[in-house]
């Protein structure tokens, strides 16, 4: 990594430290869905899932039972161990002779946006010997819609306050606003591979990363602890503010070393440093940045 091959890592004496602190989602029980174990069952391969979907997203999912014996049709009805605010439908699932998968569908007609709904389900009747969470059916869904602003410009002032060598950077990023809440801005994973000082391994890049900057109040902006995607040799690195910062004329600042700073291997992961030290971290917004390049 450029942290180690470019910079110098200093990690002990110098370091500056901020006084400061840390839905749960449920996840269904490890149990491999062994037939031999119960009548009838979701395995592995169909026990968990989690969904963020677009509010034109269909409204009805499909999904698969399993079940030791295929001899005959049979008819299981599946029941609600959880069901946030009664919003989830479920069919039976009907298993055809000589079959031992069936499917069964959700439907979620009338779920809001931006709220978390979560569903759990039993197969009635012919798991007797298991009662625990292992034969559980999982499904969490939230629906909420961003719309792309565009390219913008981000000034980290995290990594460069934690690594007190590395200099803080201006690098393009794309920017979404949510379309329920405006003002609400989402950096699309400034820290993988947009990120200068990175090099491929540096990231993980299972998936997207993004700092999600709530500006719904421009005098009172606000990032929320957020992981960056990013590990230095110290686990994972969190950022989030503590003093409020604001957006002006399409631009979002931050005072200086009003944010914090922590890597989940240091210290157990303490909020242990400071952020924005150099009062250098700024978001410059699309339409802000587009007049900033045309006037160059």
């Amino acid at each position: 990594m450029k942290l180690y091959s470019k910079l110098a890592l200093f990690i002990a004496c110098a370091l500056a430290f901020a006084a400061c602190s840390s839905d749960d989602d449920f996840k269904a029980g490890e149990w491999d869905g062994r037939a031999n174990d119960a009548q009838v069952y979701f395995a592995a391969d169909s026990i968990s899932f989690s969904e963020i979907l677009d509010p034109s997203a269909p409204t009805t999912k499909v999904f698969t039972i399993h079940r030791k014996d295929s001899v005959g049709a049979l008819t299981v009805k599946l029941t609600a161990v959880e069901n946030t605010d009664s919003l989830f439908k479920v069919s039976d699932a009907v298993f055809a002779d000589g079959k031992k998968d069936a499917t069964f569908t959700v439907n979620f007609d009338g779920a809001e946006p931006d709220k978390n709904y979560k569903l759990l389900l039993k197969a009635e009747g012919y798991n007797s010997s298991y009662s625990s969470e292992s034969v559980l059916f999982a499904y969490s869904m939230l629906i909420e819609k961003w719309n792309e602003l565009g390219v913008g410009l981000y000034t980290d002032d995290t990594v460069a306050s934690i690594f007190t060598s590395v200099t803080p950077v201006d690098f393009e990023v794309t920017i979404l606003e949510k379309a329920s809440k405006p003002g609400m801005y989402r950096i699309v994973y400034p820290y993988g591979e947009s990120y200068p000082y990175n090099e491929p391994g540096d990231w993980d890049d299972s998936k997207d990363y993004n700092i999600d900057i709530d500006a719904s109040d421009p005098k009172a902006v606000v990032i929320p602890a957020q992981p960056l995607g990013i590990d230095c040799g110290y686990g994972m690195i969190w950022m989030r503010s503590y003093e409020k910062g604001t957006l002006e004329d399409g631009i979002i600042t931050f005072p200086q070393n009003g944010m914090d700073g922590a890597m989940a291997d240091y210290r157990g992961g303490d909020w242990v440093f400071y952020g924005n030290s150099n009062g250098a971290f700024r978001v410059v917004l699309p339409e802000k940045y587009a007049t900033m390049q045309e006037e160059e």
